[in-house]
């Protein structure tokens, strides 16, 4: 159980776990300050010495990450790792509460940085800040403690007292996730789709043509009052490809008026006209066809009409590009074409009292919990380990480049992603490893601080779930063997302890599958990152 109670078999724990210093015997209580003993080495000693350089070099180590990746990086890591702290928190404190004895809670794997004790508990910092540990004694059948320690153990407790304490850590998660989600709701609001400005303006369209600036508030087109959600703007547009249109924009208090000409996108017609792999998306745009600029979509059914060789057309979704060859001649249909102003929507929130916040607050919750046991029933069906293993393999050999192209294909450009079916949710099904989390939590710290936290809050829920499977290492695994030991408990009349033995096997074959996944999502989101806002 990797960042949870110190269950883990020997060959996962720490070289020098256990051990009060990376050198030498343990200091007995009778030499040590019982209110704080500092563990890194007396003053002038070599091991201090260690010590601080190794706490210069994690300093240093910062500052540079910092510098490279930005600031945001290194919040969303502390993020991530004040929420792993917490997790072990709940372990510690229960744990504590129900008379267990805690010899560790340490920040970070690997050498000591700094450590100290109090009372019988060791406080400290190791070098890699990949998580965080308690260890409480007698965890399992398999571990010798000393006998006088016997009552103090983990597995010497009642069964709900075991339970509760490893069930303490996921409930952490989901606490922090409950605090950070009821805050934002309570202070800042809800998102609204109906409350919108401009964020962002396309490069070369109507918008840009017009002088629409990022803050603008659209208030009407063609004398019409704009209101309803962003989508609902959209369609009002599409009537509208290639023709002018009156627009009046609040900014900075004032309205300006101004007279954009609309561009064009497909719609559903013209996009199902067009042979792809996959299938074009209504909201595509067509940027070029064999390089020269397409300015309406009469142009652009003119030259697929024309007999020739075949041509390569641009396209561009969501902000990627991708060519495509098409077959000519080919008939499109008439006036089979979408408006397209050139903007981007920045949501606004509507306030919501307590009441609101928490309700709110649940749906949302429930929303990613059932959302997220979804994702693992999919990825852990046979097609879904199948579709898996397939990107793995696309990711490491380029998509198959030394393959035949399948016709019509949509052939990324300068460095897009591979094309999707539209509405496709593969993706989803695609486990994220840490690396992944830091790079999409960093751009969300980019976007402000409400995604940020709501990023922070979603993984701290999606943390709560993997941690209570109910299979070891997990959590939850170990809460299904007090559960289980409690129930023959009370049957038989007397104390019932699992055999651990038996259920090594278990605990290889997880481990082996969770460093599979884990290794080879690192790999996909290095090669194939997921970039916060798609």
């Amino acid at each position: 159980m990797s960042d949870s109670t110190d269950t883990r078999p020997p060959w996962t724990r720490d070289p020098d776990h256990g051990a009060a210093t990376l050198t030498g015997e343990a200091p007995t209580t009778t030499e040590l300050n019982p209110d704080q003993a500092w563990i890194a080495g007396g003053a002038g000693s070599g091991e201090s010495r260690y010590g601080m350089v190794r706490l210069v070099l994690l300093a240093a180590a910062v500052v540079a990450g910092g510098i490279f990746f930005g600031p945001y990086v290194l919040i969303i890591i502390a993020a991530l790792l004040i929420s792993i702290i917490l997790h072990e928190f709940g372990h510690y404190a229960v744990a504590r509460m129900s008379g267990m004895k805690v010899t560790e809670y340490f920040i970070g794997f690997g050498p000591r940085l700094w450590s100290f004790r109090r009372g019988e508990t060791e406080y400290g910092l190791k070098l890699i800040p990949a998580g965080a540990y308690v260890r409480i004694i007698g965890m399992n059948n398999l571990e010798e403690i000393d006998p006088a320690d016997e009552p103090r153990s983990y597995r010497a407790q009642s069964a709900p007292k075991r339970v509760a304490t490893v069930l303490a850590g996921p409930f952490m998660n989901l606490l922090i996730a409950f605090v950070l989600l009821f805050g934002l709701f309570l202070v800042q609001g809800r998102p609204s789709d109906e409350i919108w400005t401009v964020d962002a303006i396309v490069a070369s369209s109507a918008a840009s043509d017009a002088g629409i600036a990022p803050g603008d508030t659209i208030v009407s087109i063609d004398g019409q009052p704009v209101s309803g959600t962003f989508e609902q703007f959209a369609d009002f547009l599409d009537t509208r490809a290639g023709q002018p249109v009156d627009m009046v924009v609040r900014r900075d208090g004032n309205e300006v008026a101004l007279r954009p000409t609309l561009g064009w996108r497909l719609d559903g017609q013209s996009a199902a006209a067009i042979p792809a792999t996959p299938a074009l998306d209504p909201q595509d745009l067509i940027n070029s066809v064999d390089g020269q600029p397409i300015a309406t979509y009469d142009e652009l059914r003119s030259i697929l009409a024309e007999p020739g060789d075949p041509v390569t057309v641009q396209i561009e979704r969501r902000q990627n590009l991708y060519d495509l060859t098409v077959d000519r001649p080919l008939e499109l249909p008439a006036g089979a074409a979408n408006g397209f102003l050139g903007i981007r929507p920045e949501y606004g929130y509507t306030e919501e009292g307590p009441v609101g916040a928490l309700a709110e607050t649940g749906r949302l919750m429930g929303q990613v919990t059932t959302g997220t046991l979804s994702g693992f029933g999919r990825l852990f069906s046979p097609s879904g380990l199948s579709n898996y293993a397939q990107q793995v393999a696309d990711t490491t050999t380029g998509g198959g480049s030394d393959a035949p192209v399948e016709p019509n294909a949509l052939r990324p450009v300068d460095g897009a992603a591979p094309a999707s079916a539209p509405g496709a949710t593969e993706q989803q099904d695609r486990p994220i490893s840490i690396v992944g989390i830091v790079q999409f939590g960093s751009g969300a710290a980019e976007a402000g601080w409400f995604e940020l936290l709501s990023i922070v809050a979603l993984v701290n829920i999606a943390l709560a779930l993997i941690n209570l499977l109910p299979v070891l290492p997990f959590d939850g695994g170990h809460a299904v063997i007090g559960i289980y030991e409690g129930i023959r408990g009370k049957i038989a009349g007397h104390p019932y302890r699992a055999d651990i033995t038996k259920m090594m096997p278990v605990v290889y074959g997880v481990f082996a599958l969770l460093m599979l996944l884990g290794l080879s999502s690192i790999l996909l989101d290095v090669l194939n990152p997921v970039s916060y806002g798609g």
